[in-house]
């Protein structure tokens, strides 16, 4: 969220129009990583992260009037409804594109086990997108998206409703966790339920996001301990070597789900 404040709103002014820049036209999808001149196969890869940055998106047309911005955000929303969440509401982490003629190609995996697997940010992430597209644009496929997305993710938690770090990984029950991928999917349940019309599943989607939070603080938080976060055993990248750790994002949206808890009204 901007505030509007005049010094805050400028440079997100500036940042919506660069992230706008990214918008292939043709794939009607935000190129994910790379300069825009970088080579094809580059400039034609988007990612189920890239979910969370279209409120930057949908706020800018907002702010200036001008629909260009929301409807890229929209379009790429309906991109990766189409092509990267699958018919069992699990997600594909990377979709491959012809950047020239916007032909969708395949999907693909950077940070999850495989192309074919179910990354759990990755999960999260688009629990957490397809709900605020729904809040801004009130489009029920992309509310239905968001709640068929979070079903897969709870009904394929562990016991203790912190993921491992891919849902399909073979390494099951030995592997590593992903506590940032918790905290993400915490405060995307908290949204869904602030906007869902179904009494019973808002607070479904509430009472799901308490007892992960819950999970957090008992099981996985640093206190006692000398790490730098708040907390434990997240995992950035685990095909990376980025495993088992802190991770700063991690800690934002546990602290953003307990704000959503504690004062909505901030948020």
């Amino acid at each position: 969220r901007v505030s509007g404040d005049g010094e805050l709103k400028a440079p997100a002014l500036v940042a919506a129009k660069s992230l706008s820049r990214r918008y292939n036209e043709r794939g009607q999808f935000l190129q994910a990583w790379g300069p825009l001149d970088a080579p094809a196969w580059r400039r034609g890869r988007t990612i189920i992260d890239t979910m969370m940055n279209l409120d930057l998106l949908f706020w800018a047309s907002a702010e200036t009037g001008d629909p260009l911005y929301a409807r890229q955000a929209t379009a790429h929303a309906r991109t990766a409804m189409a092509r990267l969440v699958r018919a069992d509401h699990s997600t594909a982490h990377v979709g491959d594109f012809d950047p020239e003629t916007g032909a969708f190609l395949k999907q693909d995996t950077h940070q999850g086990l495989s192309p074919t697997s179910c990354w759990s940010r990755g999960q999260a992430w688009a629990i957490y997108g397809f709900g605020e597209t729904y809040r801004s644009t009130g489009d029920q496929p992309f509310l239905a998206t968001a709640r068929g997305l979070a079903e897969y993710a709870l009904r394929r938690l562990p016991a203790d409703r912190v993921p491992y770090w891919d849902f399909d990984s073979p390494l099951i029950p030995d592997d590593v966790r992903d506590s940032s991928a918790a905290s993400v999917m915490a405060s995307g349940l908290l949204s869904l339920a602030s906007i869902e019309p179904d009494a019973a599943l808002a607070g479904r989607w509430k009472r799901e996001a308490t007892g992960i939070l819950e999970s957090l603080w008992n099981g996985y938080s640093s206190r006692g301990s000398a790490e730098p976060c708040i907390l434990l055993h997240a995992t950035r990248s685990k095909p990376g070597g980025y495993a088992d750790h802190g991770l700063i994002y991690g800690d934002y949206y546990f602290v953003e789900a307990l704000t959503r808890l504690l004062k909505p009204e901030l948020l």
